[in-house]
């Protein structure tokens, strides 16, 4: 199995199953990226974190599902390599009211596909909730994933980063104590430093 799937072999995916979708119905498919997909877009991460695309939509028709699988097998993905498995059961809406999402169109030539990617700042808002919790889900990369993203958001500094997030309505101190802590931690490792930019 595929176990380092790059941005571009994601692609090259996505227009064959474009092509495989032709005369199903239900059409167009709609995807809403976020997780491992959504950071190799924004170049957040390299090939090696993700082996799916998380997509925050309700779940796919049994004869959509047959040409996702018939491309896995083609690419040598994991069979679910475009899936809904998200947070909350898949409540796409309650999902939806936790990171407020904004979807930038990707792709926009597909013709049985319309494949939407979360902009930075949602990004943001989900990195920020999985890396509060992280003592529960023992995912240390999540973390490291939020300091590169505001890096992407021009942000280098402490300053600029508690300025940005209330920019989105986020107090770190009140709603995320624990990344601001973490922070913190990681400014004065670095003696204040800023962040080199990427």
């Amino acid at each position: 199995m595929n176990s380092k799937i790059t941005l571009s072999l994601f692609k090259e995916a996505l227009y064959c199953l474009d092509s495989e979708l032709s005369g199903v119905q239900n059409l167009p498919v709609i995807i809403r990226a976020v997780g491992g997909f959504a950071l190799l877009y924004h170049e957040i991460r390299l090939s090696g974190y993700t082996v799916d695309i998380d997509s925050v939509t309700e779940d796919f028709p049994q004869e959509v599902m047959k040409c996702i699988e018939k491309i896995a097998n083609k690419f040598d993905f994991p069979t679910d390599w475009l899936n809904n498995y998200n947070v909350l059961d898949n409540d796409v809406e309650a999902i939806e009211m936790m990171i407020d999402p904004d979807w930038i169109q990707i792709y926009p030539d597909l013709q049985n596909i319309e494949i939407y990617v979360a902009d930075l700042n949602t990004l943001l808002r989900s990195k920020l909730l999985a890396s509060d919790s992280v003592q529960e889900s023992g995912r240390l990369q999540d973390f490291p994933d939020l300091v590169t993203i505001f890096r992407k958001l021009g942000c280098f500094t402490l300053d600029s980063i508690i300025l940005h997030c209330n920019s989105l309505d986020l107090d770190l101190k009140v709603m995320y104590p624990f990344v601001l802590q973490q922070l913190k931690n990681l400014f004065i490792s670095r003696k204040n430093k800023p962040l080199l930019p990427l």
